[in-house]
């Protein structure tokens, strides 16, 4: 549930200004056709202080979310989207992100190791191995990693901020980290 709300926020507040106006509140409710009362049920509850406006930070601590979190995941998202319409250059190299729930820096660290293993012609096997060992020792333990070559279909949990899944070439890596309990 907090997603949809989160994603109907980012489509608010498109330019990402961390804050979203009632006049914007009215004109997305006209947008999809909603009743005339999703606005002032959005006011009441995200707009504790009664301003007509609805901070990001406020809407977060409302849902329990980090907001620095929700904007580093709406902007990966973004960033895929221009990608993928040609808008901007894909900076990634040659690799399509599938999902994503990971800070870049962790992401590009990630890429870096795989294409290290590549450029030295690591095995498949060793290079799982070896990524699932680094993640380990650099971000915490309880790393999981899988390489896929073709159509593959999963369901798993992981720790927030720690999910990557991403194309490279013909393989797909599919990697997170499992809560330490």
């Amino acid at each position: 549930m907090d997603e949809a709300f989160v994603e109907a926020y980012f489509q608010i507040d498109k330019n990402m200004k961390g804050e979203i106006t009632k006049a914007q509140l009215e004109e997305y409710r006209k947008e999809h056709n909603y009743d005339e009362g999703f606005v002032n049920k959005w006011l009441n509850l995200f707009d504790r202080k009664r301003t007509g406006k609805i901070s990001l930070g406020e809407f977060s601590r409302v849902l329990g979310l980090d907001p620095k979190h929700i904007l580093e995941v709406q902007k990966s998202k973004l960033t895929c989207k221009l990608i993928s319409n040609g808008q901007i250059e894909d900076e990634l190299g040659g690799v399509e992100v599938i999902t994503v729930d990971m800070e870049e820096p962790i992401q590009n660290r990630i890429i870096q190791l795989v294409r290290e293993a590549k450029s030295k012609n690591v095995s498949d096997r060793m290079l799982v191995k070896q990524l699932k060992l680094t993640l380990d020792q650099e971000y915490g333990r309880l790393w999981q990693v899988i390489l896929v070559q073709g159509q593959y279909w999963s369901y798993f949990s992981h720790e927030p901020r720690f999910n990557f899944v991403f194309k490279m070439g013909s393989q797909i890596y599919v990697t997170w980290k499992v809560p330490y309990l």
